[in-house]
C-alpha cells in the first residue's frame, strides 16, 4: 500500500511538473538578445529614487521637500498599535475589514512618511519612529489582509475561518 501511494504521488508530482515547464518563448519570438541588452540600464548605474538627501534636494522640488518632511514629523508621534486577533476576526464573525484597514494601513501609512522623511532630512531625528514602526509591522502575525469579498455566510465565528470563507457550492 505505502509503495503505490508514493508511487502515485511522485507520478502526479512528474505530471505537475511536466506541465509547467511547457517553454512558451514569447518574449524571444519578439525580441533578439541584443535588442534587450541595448535597453537594459547597467546595475550600477540604475537608480530607480534618490539616495541621499542632496540627491533628493537636485530633482525634488523644495515645496514638495518640505510638505515630505512635515509629514514625517506629523508621524513621529504615531502610535504603532498592534493588529489583534479580535481586529482580525472582525471579518470572520461580522463581514467587517474596516477595523483591520485601520489599524494595519495606517501604521503603513505612517512608517512611508516617516521613511520618506528620513530619507529627504538625512539627520537621523525620525529613525526611532522608523524602528518602531518596522518592529511593529515585523510583530504582525499574519501581513495578509482578509477577504475582500462579500461577508462570509457563516453563523458564527466558531466554525474554522476557511470554510466560512468558501464559497456555497450550488447544487
Amino acid at each position: 500500500m505505502k509503495f503505490l501511494f508514493s508511487f502515485l504521488t511522485a507520478f502526479a508530482l512528474v505530471s505537475w511538473a511536466q506541465a509547467q515547464v511547457t517553454p512558451r518563448n514569447i518574449l524571444r519570438q519578439k525580441y533578439a538578445l541584443n535588442q534587450v541588452k541595448q535597453a537594459l540600464i547597467p546595475k550600477n548605474q540604475y537608480h530607480p529614487y534618490p539616495a541621499t538627501p542632496a540627491e533628493w534636494k537636485k530633482v525634488v522640488p523644495d515645496t514638495v521637500l518640505q510638505a515630505v518632511i512635515k509629514a514625517g514629523e506629523a508621524a513621529l508621534d504615531y502610535t504603532f498599535q498592534p493588529v489583534t486577533a479580535t481586529v482580525s476576526l472582525d471579518f470572520v464573525r461580522t463581514g467587517d475589514r474596516e477595523r483591520h484597514r485601520g489599524v494595519a494601513y495606517t501604521k503603513r501609512y505612517a512608517l512611508t512618511d516617516l521613511l520618506l522623511a528620513e530619507s529627504v532630512e538625512g539627520k537621523g531625528r525620525f529613525m526611532e519612529a522608523i524602528l518602531n514602526g518596522v518592529w511593529s509591522i515585523c510583530e504582525e502575525s499574519f501581513w495578509g489582509y482578509p477577504r475582500t469579498s462579500a461577508a462570509p455566510a457563516c453563523p458564527t465565528w466558531k466554525i474554522r475561518w476557511w470554510n466560512c470563507s468558501a464559497p456555497k457550492r450550488r447544487r
